[in-house]
């Protein structure tokens, strides 16, 4: 199941935009089973990776080759999420969180797309947070957008949280480990 997001116009191939509307029903199916769902948006990497936490405590991690990408073969992982649950779904409801989530769509940090850069992206219940790199505090590389941003303390928190688990998974069980290797 891949997670789809309006993208600009300058992200989304044609291809990329029938296999996005193709795919917004399963979506929304998997989102009720889904405590949280992460992964990275733009770039040019050869593969889709994704992870996610189920509301019954289940850690998932995904990676699946573009289209473009032929050599690339997809792998999967899924184990107990363990004491890091609880440590989600306390982040989860912080009030930066909170506050962010009620906005459905929101977006902090510099925006480094433009520039074959990636965000951060976070999705509960069909709302989606986009965290981007620190802002400049001179503006000087802030080509891709007029205003930056930053996260709030406790959407970054969250954001490092889930990334950190992917890692902290990989280290512990081996077939995350190589869902994670190119």
């Amino acid at each position: 199941v891949l997670s789809i997001v309006a993208a600009p116009a300058w992200a989304a191939s044609e291809f990329e935009t029938a296999v996005a509307r193709a795919e917004q029903g399963a979506v929304a199916q998997a989102l009720s089973t889904e405590l949280v769902r992460w992964d990275a948006v733009g770039g040019e990497a050869p593969y889709m990776v994704q992870s996610w936490l189920t509301r019954a405590g289940e850690y998932h991690h995904e990676k699946t080759p573009r289209p473009w990408y032929r050599d690339g073969k997809p792998a999967a992982c899924a184990v107990p999420s363990g004491p890091v649950f609880n440590e989600v779904r306390q982040s989860l409801s912080h009030p930066d969180v909170v506050a962010a989530l009620a906005k459905r769509s929101v977006s902090f940090g510099w925006d480094t797309r433009c520039h074959d850069g990636m965000m951060r992206r976070v999705q509960v219940k069909g709302a989606t947070i986009l965290v981007g790199d620190a802002c400049p505090a001179d503006g000087s590389k802030m080509s891709c957008q007029s205003v930056c941003v930053d996260a709030p303390k406790g959407v970054k928190a969250l954001a490092d949280l889930l990334w950190s688990l992917d890692l902290r998974v990989a280290r512990a069980v081996p077939a995350c480990a190589a869902a994670r290797r190119p």
